[in-house]
């Protein structure tokens, strides 16, 4: 617990044998050092920045949100299912949660999807002041479905006052 960021290495966070569950509990931010994988839970109290690199919750894995959220790059896997509803606990830093859910309809192959997030205009608009200060990706290559329902949620902190806010 703290108030002052800190990035996980090697040392505590191998490749191999690596923790089988992450508890987030700062009150500033944990900094991922690199791709890595929970096998366990995911306990998100604080906020988790992944900047370019991805945590990957394990086909065994769960993500349990208290108070925090993932900052960049989630991967979860989605079944070969029917219809299933996989869900992102995302945020930003500057403006708080901002989760990101994928409906995903007849999927015939498992395969790992990653949702990101972004705290800023997206780098394709040309006046950022006309839009929101955040977007989302979606990567999901091998899966195999019939159509996507995407839903993203934002806050107040998200717009671009006078000239882009939720009325507009």
């Amino acid at each position: 617990n703290g108030t002052v960021s800190d990035t996980t290495s090697d040392h505590e966070f191998p490749v191999i044998n690596g923790p089988l569950n992450l508890a987030v509990q700062t009150a500033a931010a944990l900094q991922l050092h690199t791709n890595r994988t929970i096998k366990g839970t995911l306990t998100l109290n604080g906020p988790f920045i992944t900047g370019a690199s991805t945590i990957t919750i394990d086909t065994t894995g769960r993500v349990v949100q208290g108070a925090g959220f993932v900052n960049g790059h989630l991967a979860k896997l989605v079944p070969a299912a029917v219809d299933t509803v996989i869900s992102y606990e995302l945020g930003t830093v500057g403006s708080g949660f901002s989760p990101a859910k994928v409906r995903v309809f007849n999927n015939t192959v498992p395969a790992f999807v990653t949702a990101g997030v972004y705290g800023n205009t997206h780098p394709a608009v040309g006046d950022g002041s006309s839009c929101m200060k955040k977007y989302w990706s979606l990567l999901g290559p091998g899966l195999a479905a019939d159509s996507c329902q995407l839903t993203f949620q934002y806050g107040p902190l998200d717009f671009n006052p006078p000239k882009f806010t939720e009325s507009a």
